[in-house]
């Protein structure tokens, strides 16, 4: 399931899966950002089934943790795709999101270290545009 998903969805990119990402090619453990990962897929297309089929019971759960905005400090602690899933949990007619952070500052090797990776989080091809 774990090899399926990584070459489906990007095995080959990068900045999501390199020898960095905390897991071989050949392991059968998932690494913690692939989990990011497929959350954040899962999240997003909750969303799209939303959006076309609203009210279905199945899920509620997912959009009973919708918040109408968010704020993140200390933001460059996060990774981009764990920025991305928290915007993924705004209210889908509002998307009020707001982060901070100073990059000088980070306690975490595995966050954010370039103003570039907001602007991925911001502008992403998953990103939902505004009804």
């Amino acid at each position: 399931m774990v090899r399926r998903f990584t070459r489906r969805y990007g095995v080959r990119r990068p900045l999501f899966y390199g020898e960095d990402a905390g897991a071989s090619k050949n392991s059968t453990v998932i690494s913690p950002l692939e989990a990011d990962s497929i959350i954040l897929l899962m999240l997003k297309n909750a969303r799209r089934i939303m959006q076309r089929i609203p009210n279905l019971p199945w899920l509620g759960p997912i959009a009973e943790k919708y918040v109408m905005q968010l704020y993140v400090d200390e933001a460059t602690d996060f990774s981009a795709v764990q920025l991305a899933c928290m915007l993924e949990l705004t209210h889908p007619k509002l998307r009020l999101w707001f982060a901070c952070g100073d990059f000088r500052q980070r306690i975490t090797s595995s966050g954010i270290t370039r103003l570039d990776e907001i602007e991925w989080v911001r502008r992403a091809p998953f990103a939902n545009k505004r009804p």
